[in-house]
């Protein structure tokens, strides 16, 4: 059974998917979009934020780590996974990232967006008083 949730902020500057499960990030880093979330994570121009979710040998597997280093390397962010109790039974890396911290990452990358904005409107209103003059 697949647990998740996925959404945009509601001023469509972050689009956040809990759990990243290990097949949605292979679909990601190679570019496959066969249904409503993948579509919508390669059309969005927001940061996508994904907290991966899954057996710890799934984590570790060269091939999913692979998956994520180009996605990170292209600006995807995570949070997690955390070392806990797996939905299989066992305990290991793979569990998905607290609530608390997901929030947090989302409120940083609403924090940097929120700095790039006032430094863009300040270098344009000062073009436009030079342009002015």
């Amino acid at each position: 059974m697949e647990y998740s949730s996925h959404f945009f902020s509601p001023d469509g500057r972050h689009l956040s998917h809990c759990a990243g499960e290990a097949n949605l990030i292979v679909k990601i880093a190679n570019g496959i979009a066969d249904d409503m979330l993948s579509m919508t994570i390669m059309a969005t121009r927001a940061p996508v934020v994904i907290a991966p979710a899954m057996n710890e040998n799934m984590w570790l597997n060269p091939i999913v780590q692979g998956n994520l280093e180009k996605l990170k390397k292209l600006g995807y962010q995570f949070v997690g996974p955390e070392y806990g109790p797996m939905a299989c039974g066992g305990e290991g890396w793979g569990k998905l990232a607290r609530v608390e911290s997901i929030i947090a990452k989302l409120i940083e990358i609403s924090e940097e967006i929120d700095k790039r904005l006032i430094r863009r409107r300040n270098k344009e209103k000062k073009l436009r008083e030079e342009n002015n003059k």
